[in-house]
């Protein structure tokens, strides 16, 4: 039985709600940034986004070992989500994306990326 005199005493302090979790806003954008790839396990939403694909296009360009390892995990993930080079085409539809097909096709089938 609650007690009479705790009446109408709400979750209020300051003005603020309390919650059971304490968050830390600071810490909240690296948080966001360490689950991009967790969205992308989850559902597979944003492995074709065109953030992600102009990303891989400018790591090609690039062209230094880190950048190369990152597209061939994302060539990896394609594949996790049912893709082959006869597939991506329906993702891969836009001309500026034809070079990157070539590229997937590439590393699929003899195991190298080749320069952009």
């Amino acid at each position: 039985m609650a007690s009479p005199e705790l009446t109408g005493i709400g979750q209020a302090i300051g003005g603020d709600k309390r919650s059971l979790r304490y968050h830390d806003d600071d810490n909240r954008a690296e948080e966001e940034e360490e689950n991009v790839d967790e969205e992308e396990r989850a559902g597979g939403a944003n492995v074709f986004s065109t953030k992600k694909l102009n990303q891989m296009i400018v790591s090609l360009k690039r062209g230094d070992e880190a950048d190369l390892e990152q597209v061939a995990k994302r060539f990896a993930r394609w594949e996790t989500y049912g893709y082959n080079p006869a597939t991506a085409h329906s993702i891969l539809d836009q001309k500026k994306y034809d070079r990157l097909r070539q590229i997937y096709r590439q590393w699929k089938y003899h195991g190298n990326i080749p320069s952009y």
